[in-house]
């Protein structure tokens, strides 16, 4: 990034750049391709470390500036994030350039599009994807265009006008490949998101992405319905016993039939439930991070995930190794 642009983004012109700083420069539609991605690349080196609530800043004036030639390090004494900057910008300007900037692609929105990176919401992915799995059509019904900005509008709740993704937001965070609808959702939810005042970025209008949340919730604000959240034995500490495999079963069978969204947990992670094979008694489940490889299950256990995400498991498998799954209803919120 040019030294210009680097002073541009310390907008109180204390030498420093903040984190403070670099959410507003994410907003800023003016930092585009290159200088975007920089900018995304810095906001999440920017980040408080693992355990920490202190943000990182970066020096560029003065003694011992954290830009030259050759490096990138944070003013804050933290690890130096030359080789992880350099991933970051590196990943977030393949994403600018090859981001679908349409709203939807011709075949409407896909849960395969949608793909997690650093962002810690994969809770919000896996409810979107189980939407827009089931009933797409209702993710389609959402967003419209208004001028140069969209209009989303939650079912049962009062619509509200959200601006187009800027290319830095486009290489910071998840994204759709086919289209933009992914982003204003995610934009659209963020700032009505309960987040816990002592989490760092508390205010922030990417607490979404920043922070995990309630995919059960994400649910209720996609559909407009009631949400069941059915805890396993992992959790819930329960037995695991032939009766409530089959409740979990005819839950499944009955949303599938009804076409309703289902969601559920594993290793602190959200996945979307996409199908149940009653005859073979399994069960198929998207990762919204990671496609082709293993998936690690309870008791050492290992399934293979194909170049989308999909993977699939026994019932058996599904009850010991995840810890809650949610479920859409047919009530409308509030009844």
């Amino acid at each position: 990034m040019a030294q210009r642009n680097l002073v541009r983004l310390d907008s109180d012109h204390d030498g420093t750049l903040t984190l403070d700083e670099l959410e507003l420069a994410l907003q800023d539609p003016q930092y585009r391709d290159e200088d975007a991605a920089a900018v995304a690349a810095l906001f999440w080196g920017a980040q408080p470390a693992k355990g920490s609530q202190v943000p990182g800043s970066y020096r560029i004036k003065g003694p011992n500036p954290d830009f030259d030639k050759s490096r990138l390090a944070r003013a804050d004494g933290g690890v130096a994030v030359a080789t992880v900057g350099a991933r970051y910008y590196r990943a977030g300007l393949t994403k600018l350039r090859n981001a679908n900037r349409s709203l939807f692609a011709s075949t409407g929105p896909q849960i395969t599009a949608i793909r997690q990176t650093w962002d810690s919401d994969c809770y919000f992915n896996s409810a979107v994807g189980a939407v827009a799995l089931a009933t797409p059509e209702r993710i389609l019904q959402m967003i419209q265009k208004e001028g140069r900005s969209y209009r989303v509008t939650f079912p049962a709740r009062a619509s509200q006008l959200v601006a187009e993704p800027t290319d830095a937001e486009l290489a910071a965070f998840t994204s759709a490949s086919d289209g933009i609808w992914f982003n204003l959702l995610e934009k659209a939810y963020s700032p009505h998101k309960r987040v816990r005042p002592e989490t760092p970025n508390a205010d922030s209008l990417y607490n979404v992405a920043l922070v995990g949340g309630d995919g059960g919730e994400v649910l209720q604000w996609l559909t407009g319905h009631s949400t069941q959240r059915v805890p396993l034995p992992t959790k819930s500490g329960k037995s695991a016993s032939p009766q409530f495999d089959d409740e979990v079963r005819q839950t499944m069978i009955a949303a599938q039939r009804d076409h309703r969204a289902m969601i559920a947990g594993m290793h602190s992670h959200s996945y979307a439930v996409v199908g149940f094979d009653a005859a073979l008694d399994r069960v198929r489940i998207h990762n919204p991070y990671d496609n082709a490889g293993v998936e690690r299950l309870s008791g050492g256990q290992q399934v293979q995930r194909d170049a989308e995400g999909y993977f699939t498991v026994t019932l058996r498998q599904f009850v010991d190794s995840f810890g809650v799954m949610a479920v859409e209803q047919t009530r409308d919120l509030g009844r």
